[in-house]
């Protein structure tokens, strides 16, 4: 039987890694999965040697325009196309090795907050895991030590990630599957914040009568999203049979709406990458139920 409650909680996740790109570039979001994956790639270069996230003085790695298609599993030219505009909008500089995330302009600075904002909204989805009882277990001979900054960033670049590997279209997509994460987020919401409602529907999809519709005047402003794009992109999921209108009401996903086995099948995925990646960190010492985190690398 799913775990509701942790499943809303991977919900809230996977939104929120969305939005944090979308409030950095948001005319353009495939080039903020660019970012993430050079984010994955440099993520030591941003924490210094006491531990604190801040942008690195110099650079040590980049990844080269060919690795990031590959990685995205998008064309070269595409690719080129945002690097380029990634560039010229101050968020990206080229390095002799390919190129990296900004370390100097007028970017830096948001790129860091980008970079804390994953880090911490990680350790917030690990504690949402434990009191949604469902963290794995630390085995009796894996030894508790504190874990670090680099190590919590890249679990969290990870998970971002699992996404576009699991699914080929999402990038084609992307404003689509966030106005998606939006709505869904947002009508559990109320629920998910409730400890009383939380545990009590732990075991159950939240009812239809304590989902909260939204408007899409919502979505579009917290998502940094033109209003006619989220128009257009909500209709074509009220056609697809993934979202329902409740009038003037605003916008939902009701439980007669989560029969797709395309959903079915990511959200597996991105639970089986989150297994993977919370038992790796665990036999690295990680203890979730009381995490020791030094800011150190």
């Amino acid at each position: 039987m799913p775990n509701w409650q942790s499943v809303r909680s991977r919900v809230e996740y996977g939104a929120g890694a969305l939005e944090a790109l979308s409030r950095m570039v948001p005319s353009n979001l495939q080039a903020g999965a660019i970012i993430l994956m050079l984010a994955r790639g440099s993520a030591p270069d941003w924490v210094t040697a006491d531990g604190i996230i801040a942008p690195p003085i110099t650079i040590s790695r980049s990844m080269s325009v060919n690795s990031i298609a590959a990685s995205l599993m998008r064309p070269f030219e595409t690719i080129r196309r945002h690097v380029q505009w990634l560039v010229d909008e101050g968020f990206v500089i080229r390095v002799p090795d390919g190129v990296a995330l900004a370390n100097v302009g007028p970017r830096c600075d948001l790129l860091a907050d980008y970079v804390r904002n994953r880090h911490d909204s990680f350790l917030r989805l690990v504690a949402d895991l434990v009191a949604a009882e469902d963290m794995l277990e630390r085995p009796p001979r894996v030894e508790v030590r504190p874990i670090s900054t680099i190590q919590i960033l890249t679990a969290a670049f990870d998970l971002d990630l699992a996404p576009f590997e699991s699914n080929r279209s999402l990038l084609a997509n992307l404003e689509l599957t966030t106005v998606y994460s939006a709505i869904a987020m947002a009508g559990t919401r109320a629920v998910q914040a409730d400890p009383i409602l939380s545990a009590r529907y732990r075991h159950q999809r939240t009812p239809d009568e304590l989902r909260q519709p939204v408007s899409l005047r919502f979505v579009a402003e917290r998502f940094n999203l033109s209003y006619a794009t989220v128009w257009r992109h909500a209709h074509k999921l009220m056609a697809d049979g993934l979202v329902t209108r409740l009038g003037n009401k605003g916008w939902v996903v009701r439980m007669d709406d989560l029969h797709q086995e395309e959903l079915l099948r990511a959200s597996q995925a991105y639970f089986r990458r989150l297994r993977r990646i919370m038992r790796t960190l665990i036999f690295e010492g990680f203890d979730p139920y009381a995490p020791s985190v030094v800011r150190r690398c």
